[in-house]
């Protein structure tokens, strides 16, 4: 019998459901394929056709590893329509000419009792449960689990997760939610074969078939409901999707996110993931108040995860505490000592609350040049200190040499982001660094080049020595080529309300003013995305009395001055968000949000820390 990898590659390469459309003709063809037992395969497909008892057991597993589940089950399908429609006296005919007449269902029914009893799960010989379901039309599926009593199926959901990786774990999932549903709940389990094919065609945000617009009209009774049908994976891929459905502008998104959240923690984790979390200092519980917040030693746990393959080092991450990855990302520059691949370890703990699509070197926005840094002999540097988007801390070397001038088309655009590969910073990078794939990067590049060339003709020692104690930040805006360079006190971090030296030099000669936001953000000292820090500081958010929206005159202004929030920042984010309002207005939150942070910055003014005296 072929090995489970063979069978898998075999269905692949026939569209995933093995035969479609002429069924028995693809099905002779194969048998026909040269090989031992030629003649006997082709009699077993005549005999199949004539009748679905015709195959045994045995026969019916190798066609099915060599087919695919779907297939086979089409195959005899075909075959019980053909006989439930024949003639009697040709039904008399045919079963003379039978062997055997067996139940196909009756004999996976069999099968998958069997192995459920015994925890045989994905073997061959006998086949294990999730083997023989593996594949199968949703409807044989159900007809299948529905034989076997509640416990049996609890047992093949308990331990699904645990040892079904590698199969279709989403698609055994709801058909036991199928097959356990209680009467009335068709259109629940309809409405979830929409979500299940949106998620599969990667649609989250689209109106009107992505996953968030389907769920979006239910109350919070019927999504509870929907939340059930759905795998770890699929929960998984809602959560990650937020700042999409929200972009997208779907008016509960991080509801439902929050919803998704629930249940997927409810879900527990694998054994290995256990041991894998174990290894990670703090809290074991999702939510719970024990973080790491200094160096402590991850070692052993990013070894462990570095020796995942990709689907099992996703899942592993996302499964999770939200307080564990946070010391995981504190602590990740411990993976550079390690001899393992940390930028693929970088990229994966990011990609646990966020898409692909959103850790694409073309979305970093910020970097740091210095006349000195790396100098090259007889000229000033060519090195920019990049930010890692969405944090102000962690940065990477990038020499502007490596960003050429080409332009591309966008169809060769597409196809390099579509080849990326993992690089710097846990980023995505494309194979060609030019004007066309990284636009930000580039005008960056020409940013240098022009203060460079203000420069000209002056001695280097000179300026040098001038900016030793300056560096320039490098800011980029939405939709601007060329990003704008301000300069800083060097190490100086981002200006903290009240501390010494937080005020800029003299911007040198030739320098072009900051750029004006043009997008709503979180403070600058913020790690993090902004709809995390707006679930920290408690703004309001898409659903109306949410319980976890705080009341401006009750906002933690420490916390917020703590994160470099003060109230030119509050009050530039009010009028970001008002402008949006008026863009557009069925936003359910810009409006809101514009109100409150006019409030906060209010009280920032007027209510200065440490209780010092009001501002008159």
């Amino acid at each position: 019998m072929a090995d489970k990898t063979t069978s898998s590659e075999l269905r692949s390469e026939r569209g995933g459901d093995g035969l479609k459309g002429t069924t028995a003709d693809h099905a002779a063809n194969e048998a026909e394929s040269p090989g031992p037992d030629r003649g006997t395969r082709a009699s077993q497909v005549q005999g199949a056709q004539a009748s679905p008892g015709w195959l045994s057991a045995a026969e019916v597993g190798y066609w099915q590893q060599t087919l695919g589940n779907q297939a086979v089950g089409r195959l005899l399908r075909q075959a019980r329509e053909r006989q439930a429609a024949a003639p009697s006296s040709q039904l008399r005919v045919q079963r003379q000419g039978l062997a055997v007449q067996r139940s196909w269902i009756g004999d996976r029914t069999d099968w998958v009792r069997t192995a459920t009893r015994a925890g045989n799960w994905v073997g061959d010989d006998p086949p294990g449960a999730y083997s023989v379901l593996n594949g199968m039309s949703m409807e044989d599926m159900v007809r299948i689990l529905q034989a076997l009593t509640g416990a049996e199926r609890k047992k093949l959901s308990d331990n699904l997760d645990e040892h079904g990786v590698g199969l279709d774990q989403a698609r055994m999932h709801q058909g036991l939610m199928r097959a356990s549903a209680a009467a009335g709940e068709s259109f629940f389990q309809d409405l979830s074969d929409k979500v299940h094919a949106a998620i599969r065609a990667n649609k989250f945000g689209e109106y009107p078939d992505g996953a968030f617009w389907i769920i979006n009209p239910l109350n919070a009774q019927d999504r509870a409901k929907i939340m059930r049908f759905l795998a770890r994976d699929h929960l998984d891929e809602l959560i990650a999707h937020r700042g999409v459905a929200v972009a997208a502008g779907v008016p509960n998104a991080n509801l439902i996110v929050g919803e998704a959240t629930t249940v997927r923690e409810g879900q527990g984790a694998t054994a290995k993931e256990k041991s894998i979390a174990n290894l990670i200092p703090g809290a074991q519980k999702a939510g719970a108040r024990e973080v790491q917040t200094g160096v402590t030693d991850c070692g052993p746990a990013f070894k462990a995860l570095a020796a995942l393959n990709d689907f099992d080092l996703r899942r592993a991450i996302r499964a999770l505490s939200r307080d564990k990855r946070s010391t995981l990302e504190i602590n990740i520059d411990q993976v550079d000592g390690l001899g393992i691949d940390g930028n693929r370890l970088r990229h994966f703990i990011r990609l646990a609350d966020t898409t692909s699509d959103e850790l694409r070197a073309s979305l970093i926005t910020d970097g740091i040049w210095q006349p000195n840094y790396k100098q090259p002999p007889g000229d000033y540097s060519h090195t920019l200190k990049v930010n890692l988007p969405g944090s102000v801390t962690a940065t990477f070397d990038l020499v502007i040499d490596e960003v050429g001038d080409e332009e591309m088309s966008a169809e060769e655009v597409d196809r390099l982001w579509g080849e990326a590969k993992i690089g710097r910073g846990g980023l995505l990078w494309p194979a060609k660094l030019n004007k066309s794939t990284v636009p930000n990067l580039w005008g960056m590049k020409q940013s240098v080049r022009q203060q460079i060339a203000n420069w000209h003709g002056q001695d280097i020692l000179f300026i040098i020595q001038a900016f030793l104690a300056v560096e320039f930040v490098l800011h980029l805006g939405v939709g601007i080529t060329m990003p704008q360079m301000t300069s800083r006190p060097r190490g100086s971090g981002p200006p903290k309300p009240g501390a010494p030296g937080g005020e800029e030099p003299a911007t040198p000669p030739g320098t072009p003013p900051p750029a004006k936001a043009t997008k709503p953000s979180a403070p600058p000292g913020y790690k993090g995305p902004q709809h995390k820090f707006g679930d920290e500081i408690g703004w309001p958010k898409e659903h109306k009395g949410s319980a976890t929206e705080v009341p401006p005159e009750k906002a933690d202004l420490g916390k917020l001055r703590q994160y470099g929030g003060d109230e030119n920042w509050a009050s530039e984010q009010a009028q970001l968000y008002r402008d949006i309002a008026k863009k557009n207005p069925k936003n359910p939150t810009a409006a809101r949000r514009a109100d409150w942070l006019d409030q906060v910055a209010n009280r920032l003014k007027n209510e200065p820390p440490s209780g010092g005296p009001k501002a008159e």
